[in-house]
């Protein structure tokens, strides 16, 4: 790469918006509505998330981002944030402000898989570095160098864990013997091998942001008695890989990057992939696991909190966001004296300040992974109060909805407003003394996007979905949380079984 693509500082090296953009144009077979898409740098269901994802790695070398965006090593050495292995409280402070930077720049975390997110699902393995070292000891440490090799590189990277729906891509309950019957074609498995690597076919979903990000973390996340041997494998693997293609889902994005009255279109698609491979060699340096156990999802949810905490950074910055879109609302429609406004209102900062207290609150419970590699934010707690956020969620996106009333509804273009044979009405009609009408129609564009779109509807089926449903979570807590003593307690207090 030229000197306009990476900037190095020691042995460091953070990629510029130019050299994340130019690294993309490796050839990489990406699928779009039965064709190939030959640059995803300009094609337009890639590219604007591309350019958005480029601003933030420019925005690494400004004086008022640098510190949030990257951090500083013992010798002196700059590196980004996100792959930073978090071993105290300031290292986790440092992490949260990483995150919910990113998290604003894109509207309240509509991209919701910024370059600060997968590395977390990395560290997931880290944390139970010392388990893979005992389930497959020939590659756990292949982890170790990945992670620090990705760090080295500032790497981009995407993950895909779920198998797609269908008959033969389902694992299935395997028999004893770890077979079960029938062809399952479409799981992720091991086909063959050689003394340097493996050849590795099937699917994985939901490949988000793969065809804009430069490698992938591939593996299944389930229960490991329901893989067979061959399935029970984690890898990671360049995006322009030989019999590796990706196959995206249809565009939301609607608006055009430029357009003035949608901001919000600028963060653009960060596109869910289908991520397909047809005997996709792996060498073994890039095998971080072939052990079922592995693939606990169990696992991770409960030991490792660094990605539910993410998770929970980013709904804490979009409730932000919903709050201070709702007070806009009201001091531009000129109703705060309302009762039921003001209650709404007090709505939203109850929704946000609850989830931040949750964000706070696992910090604050942080503790070593069991492996002693990382300082980790306490999962449980992440689990219980994104329950509370999820479940919430569609309340008070309505909630913001009623604010608007049907401003909402009717919203205008740049061209309405320059027609010359009605803009000037509409500039007169729609304005108030305080508020001209073009600033209202913007006002009611975001709250659109963000509570109304299909852009709106796919993120909170993302949340909802790939993120766990509140049931998922609920029974995490049920599992995994320990009441003993406070059940002790009560038996005490009341006399129970005396």
């Amino acid at each position: 790469m030229s000197e306009t693509q990476v900037a190095t500082s020691g042995s460091s090296t953070l990629l510029t918006g130019e050299g994340y953009r130019e690294s993309l144009r490796d050839g990489r077979t990406v699928f779009y509505k039965g064709k190939r898409i030959e640059d995803v740098t300009t094609h337009p269901l890639t590219r604007q998330g591309i350019d958005f994802t480029s601003r933030l790695y420019d925005l690494q070398f400004e004086d008022e981002t640098r510190d949030i965006l990257t951090y500083e090593d013992a010798n002196g050495d700059r590196w980004m944030t996100a792959w930073m292995l978090p071993q105290s409280q300031e290292d986790l402070d440092r992490k949260r402000r990483d995150g919910e930077f990113r998290a604003w720049e894109s509207f309240g975390s509509l991209n919701a898989r910024n370059p600060d997110f997968i590395p977390w699902t990395a560290m997931n393995y880290l944390a139970f570095h010392n388990r893979h070292k005992e389930w497959s000891p020939e590659y756990a440490d292949n982890m170790l160098a990945g992670v620090e090799d990705f760090r080295k590189r500032s790497v981009h990277l995407a993950s895909a864990s779920t198998q797609l729906q269908g008959t033969r891509s389902r694992s299935g309950k395997a028999a004893g013997d770890g077979k079960a019957a029938g062809e399952r074609t479409g799981v992720m498995r091991v086909v063959s091998e050689d003394s340097g690597g493996v050849y590795v076919s099937g699917a994985r979903t939901v490949g988000t942001v793969a065809a804009q990000a430069n490698e992938m973390l591939l593996f299944a996340l389930t229960t490991p008695e329901t893989l067979r041997e061959e399935e029970g494998i984690v890898f990671t693997v360049p995006v322009a890989t030989k019999g590796l293609s990706l196959v995206c889902r249809e565009a939301v994005v609607a608006a055009a990057a430029d357009d003035p009255t949608r901001p919000m279109a600028r963060v653009g698609e960060e596109v869910d992939t289908v991520v397909m491979l047809d005997e996709v060699y792996i060498p073994n340096e890039r095998i971080w696991s072939r052990s079922r156990n592995s693939c606990d999802g169990a696992l991770y949810s409960v030991g490792s909190g660094g990605e539910a905490w993410a998770l929970l950074m980013r709904m804490a910055v979009r409730a932000d966001f919903f709050m201070a879109l709702g007070q806009l609302l009201v001091d531009t429609l000129g109703t705060s004296k309302n009762v039921i406004v003001r209650d709404t209102v007090g709505q939203l900062i109850e929704y946000g300040r609850i989830i931040r207290g949750g964000v706070e609150a696992a910090q604050a419970a942080a503790r070593r992974t069991e492996s002693d590699l990382l300082l980790m934010p306490d999962a449980l707690t992440c689990h219980a109060f994104r329950t509370y956020a999820l479940e919430r969620y569609p309340y008070i996106s309505q909630k913001l909805q009623e604010l608007a009333g049907q401003g909402m509804v009717i919203r205008f273009s740049e061209e309405d407003f320059d027609s010359p044979e009605y803009g000037a009405k509409l500039e007169e009609y729609l304005a108030y003394d305080h508020v001209s009408a073009r600033d209202k129609n913007l006002l009611m564009n975001v709250l659109w996007d963000q509570t109304a779109s299909a852009v709106a509807g796919r993120v909170s089926a993302f949340e909802n979905l790939n993120g766990l449903p509140a049931f998922a979570h609920r029974a995490t807590l049920y599992n995994n949380f320990d009441r003993s003593e406070q059940i002790a307690r009560v038996r005490s207090l009341i006399g129970f079984g005396t």
